[in-house]
């Protein structure tokens, strides 16, 4: 959390703030459409693609549920830090 500074385990539910670009422990704050919330399994998602990892990807299995809250939390971040939605999103949220 980065506001109590309590590591995050993998465990039970976060929400994201987008203009920190960090997760929040829901003792701290609370999700909304502006601060979405982060399963366990995205937030594992979203930390291996921060990492810049490029081994072990077959080793995160993730859903169309994990793939929207990533989607979500993205959209917010990199919106926030260009000041404006990028006009090449639209190719992004394609569903295959």
């Amino acid at each position: 959390c980065y506001k109590c500074g309590r590591r995050y385990k993998g465990e039970g539910r976060a929400g994201f703030d987008p203009t920190r670009g960090r997760i929040f422990c829901l003792k701290c704050g609370r999700v909304s459409e502006t601060n979405p919330p982060v399963d366990p399994l995205s937030a594992k998602f979203l930390i291996r693609i921060q990492s810049g990892a490029e081994n072990n990807w077959d080793e995160i299995v993730v859903g169309p549920q994990e793939l929207e809250q990533a989607r979500k939390v993205l959209d917010l971040h990199i919106t926030f830090r260009l000041g404006k939605r990028p006009k090449s999103w639209k190719y992004l949220e394609r569903k295959n």
